[in-house]
């Protein structure tokens, strides 16, 4: 066995993801990908706001999500949400997930609750 670490992107590391998302797919339901993103611009055309994610099965995957910090605390955030959710129940997710950091829209996730175990769908 060969341990290496790797500090940049690389093949090996998109090898890496393909072998765990092969796994993953080969224990759920099988259904295809479909992604669910959502922009919101300026009037100049500039991206101010966003979500970047994916719909598989019954899930909501939300990967990527950005407010530009002159907008917070708007309501931008909880429309992106809204409207994400929409989609979803749309397309019959149950379940939404999505990795962020303690200091990242608290406030929000805790209001909407967004969590691993459910979607609100718009309630």
């Amino acid at each position: 066995m060969n341990w290496k670490l790797g500090n940049m992107a690389s093949e090996r590391a998109q090898e890496l993801a393909n072998l765990i998302r092969a796994y993953n797919r080969s224990k759920r339901k099988s259904s295809s990908s479909e992604p669910l993103n959502i922009y919101v611009e300026d009037e100049q055309g500039n991206l101010i706001a966003g979500m970047v994610a994916e719909t598989f099965g019954n899930w909501l995957e939300i990967k990527y999500f950005y407010v530009n910090e002159d907008l917070r605390g708007q309501g931008v955030g909880s429309e992106i949400l809204h409207r994400a959710e929409e989609e979803a129940g749309k397309r019959k997710c149950k379940y939404s997930f999505v990795n962020t950091f303690n200091f990242q829209a608290p406030n929000t996730r805790l209001r909407r609750s967004i969590c691993a175990e459910r979607i609100p769908l718009c309630q």
